[in-house]
């Protein structure tokens, strides 16, 4: 999705996700930002840790903007 998208500066990026095990490691995997919706409040893990987390997407607003 980065080469397709032509992001060249991954600190631009952000992937945002519902699912720590697909969405969240794939991002840390690749070297870019996190953020880790979590509509139902669910527990989290110590070994997958987010660089947000948000209830809510009205939130994204805070971090991207």
């Amino acid at each position: 999705v980065i080469e397709d998208s032509g992001i060249t500066d991954l600190s631009k990026a952000l992937v945002i996700g519902d699912s720590l095990t697909s969405d969240i490691i794939g991002g840390i995997n690749a070297g870019i930002a996190t953020c880790w919706y979590n509509p139902k409040d669910l527990p989290g893990r110590p070994d997958i840790v987010p660089d947000h987390e948000i209830p809510s997407l009205s939130e994204l607003d805070g971090i991207i903007g």
